[in-house]
Order: C-alpha cells, then sequence, then structure tokens
C-alpha cells in the first residue's frame, strides 16, 4: 500500500480515473463505503460535493495524477481539518488500542463499519456459491477498510464482535475473525505487505464451506465420520479457490489450508505439527477459534468472551495452539474484553469500556443503570485501576438481564 506519492488537491480537480486513498470528512459523513477506490464516473464527484467534502486525498500510482500546476502542496482550510480517522492514507502499522486514553471507543463508527464490511462479504459468498469467477479486489478493499479501522479503534470492533448485536452466518463469522486475526497481528508488529496478507486469509478462511450441503453447516448435533470428513475439506477447497482468484498470494492460500491444523498434530486436514506451521497460520486458527467459542455455529452454547479466553489459554497450555499468541491476543483484548458484562462485588452490574494494557483485571467500567434525561453517560465509568476498593466478581451472561447495552454506552449510539 503506498503513502509516499499521495497528495491531497481540491474536489475542483477530481477527475474520472483518479483513485482516492483519502477525503477530508469522517468516512460516516461521505456517500461511499470505501474510501479508497477509483472514479468511475463524474456522478462520484458530484456526490462528494454534494456531502461538503472540499480535499481529497489520491494516489497517482493506482490511477490518473493531477496536471503539474495542481501537484504542488494544497492549500489548507482553516475551517475542514482533517479528522484522526482519516489522517493517514494507509495507516502505519502500529499495536491496536491507538485510541486516546482518554477517549471510549467509537461503537458507532464499529456498528457502521461492522455491518458494511458483513454486506460487502455477504454478496461476495453469494456469488462463490454460484460459481462465478470471483474477483480477489472485493475482498482485498473490505480487508483494506477493516484494518485501518483495526488500527485506530480495534477496541470499538472488538465491543461489537463482544455484543454480539447481529446474526450469525458464515459472513459475519468472516468479518469477526479477521478482525481479531488483525489485532493479533498489528501487535506482533507485522509489516505492512505481511498485515494485509494475513487479514485476507483470515477473512476468507472458510470460503470453502460455501460448497458444502447447507444442511451440514446447520446440523445442530455431531457429525457422522463421512460428515466429518466432508467438513474437513473444506481448508483445502478453500485454498484451491483462492488460488483460482486473482491477486491472491500463495501465502495466502497456504493460511487457509492450515488454519484447522494444530502443533499437536491433532488438525486437520493434514495432520501437520510443530514448526512447519507457519505462524500466520496459526494467528488465523487463534482468531477462528475464539470467534467459533463466542458464537453458536457449532451447535454449542455460546460461551462469553472472559470464558473463551480461559478454553483458548488452555488450548494454548495443551500445545494445540501457540501459547504466546495466545497470550498476545489476551494482552490486546483483557480479561475482561470490551463490551464484556461483569459483576462487582458492590452487587452492580457494569460493562466494561476500556481495558487497560497493563492491569487487564482492572478496565474501566460504565454501571448499568438507566441515566436520566440529559444525564451524561460517561459519568458512571469508573476506572477500576484507579479505585481499588472495587473489583470484578465474574462475567456476566447478557442474555440473563433487561440491560441494553449498546444503548447504555457512553455517548449513545447511532446504530
Amino acid at each position: 500500500m503506498t503513502t509516499q506519492h499521495a497528495k491531497q488537491i481540491p474536489i475542483d480537480a477530481l477527475a474520472v480515473g483518479m483513485y482516492i486513498v483519502g477525503l477530508d470528512q469522517s468516512w460516516l459523513h461521505s456517500p461511499f463505503l470505501w474510501h479508497r477506490r477509483r472514479i468511475s464516473q463524474t456522478e462520484d464527484i458530484a456526490r462528494l460535493k454534494a456531502y461538503g467534502i472540499r480535499h481529497v486525498t489520491i494516489d497517482p500510482t493506482r490511477g490518473l495524477d493531477v496536471p503539474e500546476t495542481l501537484s504542488g502542496p494544497p492549500t489548507a482550510s482553516p475551517t475542514l481539518p482533517v479528522p484522526s480517522v482519516m489522517a493517514h492514507t494507509t495507516p502505519p502499522v502500529a499495536p491496536p488500542l491507538t485510541e486516546p486514553r482518554d477517549a471510549f471507543p467509537d461503537l458507532a463508527l464499529a456498528q457502521t463499519v461492522h455491518a458494511e464490511a458483513t454486506t460487502a462479504v455477504r454478496n461476495f459468498f453469494a456469488n462463490a456459491r454460484t460459481g462465478a469467477p470471483l474477483q480477489g479486489t472485493v475482498a482485498q478493499e473490505v480487508v483494506e477498510h477493516l484494518t485501518e479501522t483495526v488500527l485506530h479503534h480495534a477496541a470499538a470492533l472488538a465491543g461489537v464482535v463482544h455484543m454480539r448485536q447481529f446474526d450469525t452466518d458464515l459472513a459475519t463469522h468472516a468479518i469477526n475473525v479477521c478482525i481479531f486475526a488483525l489485532t493479533l497481528g498489528a501487535a506482533q508488529h507485522l509489516d505492512e505487505a505481511t498485515l494485509p496478507c494475513l487479514g485476507l486469509a483470515a477473512l476468507l478462511h472458510d470460503i470453502g464451506q460455501v460448497h458444502l450441503p447447507r444442511n451440514l453447516l446447520r446440523k445442530p448435533g455431531a457429525y457422522t465420520a463421512a460428515e466429518q470428513r466432508l467438513m474437513q475439506a473444506h481448508p483445502q477447497l478453500g485454498a484451491t479457490m483462492l488460488a483460482q482468484m486473482s491477486g491472491i498470494s500463495p501465502e495466502a492460500c497456504r493460511l487457509v489450508a492450515e488454519h484447522h491444523e494444530r502443533l499437536d498434530g491433532s488438525g486437520y486436514p493434514q495432520g501437520l505439527r510443530g514448526s512447519t506451521l507457519s505462524t500466520l497460520s496459526q494467528t488465523v486458527a487463534i482468531a477462528d477459534s475464539y470467534e467459533t467459542m463466542l458464537g453458536n455455529r457449532t451447535g454449542h452454547p455460546p460461551l462469553l468472551p472472559a470464558q473463551a479466553l480461559r478454553e483458548l489459554y488452555q488450548c494454548g497450555r495443551l500445545q494445540q495452539l501457540d501459547l504466546r499468541l495466545v497470550e498476545t491476543l489476551v494482552r490486546c483484548l483483557g480479561i475482561y474484553p470490551v463490551g464484556s458484562l461483569v459483576a462487582l462485588d458492590t452487587g452492580a452490574h457494569a460493562v466494561v469500556v476500556k481495558v487497560h494494557p497493563t492491569d487487564a483485571l482492572r478496565p474501566v467500567v460504565r454501571l448499568l443503570e438507566t441515566p436520566q434525561p440529559g444525564h451524561d453517560a460517561s459519568s458512571a465509568c469508573i476506572d477500576l485501576a484507579a479505585v481499588p476498593s472495587r473489583t470484578i466478581l465474574h462475567a456476566v451472561d447478557p442474555a440473563t438481564t433487561g440491560y441494553d447495552i449498546v444503548q447504555l454506552w457512553p455517548g449513545g449510539s447511532r446504530s
């Protein structure tokens, strides 16, 4: 992802054939899902102007350039500062949780990212089921957008997944696994070539399942021996499908093929073990295992985030999954991840809204009582690290309470 050639130009200089990599407003206030896109018609430019956008950032290496007279530094607009979410045309690879310490995760932004990315992937999988030729660029754009959001709003995206305010299907599972894999990959400081490869493999890790019988995928009970063999064929089937798509690297295909392999040789389809497995495929495997524990796609009751992390840690201790990577994910998400409902020693319920990277057991929580009209919900937040007299007793299943956690989030929710 090239950044050194990017240049900001006034909207009036934008022309068909140019490739946009940034806007002067939050993408939530633009008419397009992805900021990185080629302008294909004059109507696209008119729509951008209608939304009040005055400057765009283009990448001349991926589209047309502007005339030399316009290629110099643009005149700064004092009334249109560039929001932090759009401050980088391509975000630097850095550990997640880069939000300001005094800010709460932007749940509304994360909800929009999650919903729109899921729709795009759902359409992609629907095309895959028909056998139509697949364009890798569609999946790459989804990964590119998720990567940008993870690098700047990892906690918010994790919170949306942990609250599970959506229907669980193959597309949402793919998005969620991609989010957790990118979070774990960013914590490993992967470079700008490797992180997109990881994200693409995580997004498409189960694409082989689109050609399996739907009644098999929805079966609530145990598989027969024949059904088990059919299900265990999906990693290699998916890798074969990816190899036929343009722009997909052999490494991404390898990660898809290996995402159910385990370090102790107990995985499938080939029973690989130890150092023969890629660290990146273990990253996808950990993200996939964690998300599966949170959901109910396998017919098993979903686990709470804290329970799933505990189970994941046991898999690491048993040398099925890379324990070092599991511990890294726990440090990223916290013992009680953002979006978790917990019970305090006072008897009150609270939702975790921020995690301290150095004190995983004492996050910032928001007490769950309905605020009075005009009352700022953030004033009910408690930093447990600063109040040692209060502790978390245990995690709570939101299904057993009457709270609408999303609506009680600090700052409200624009779902």
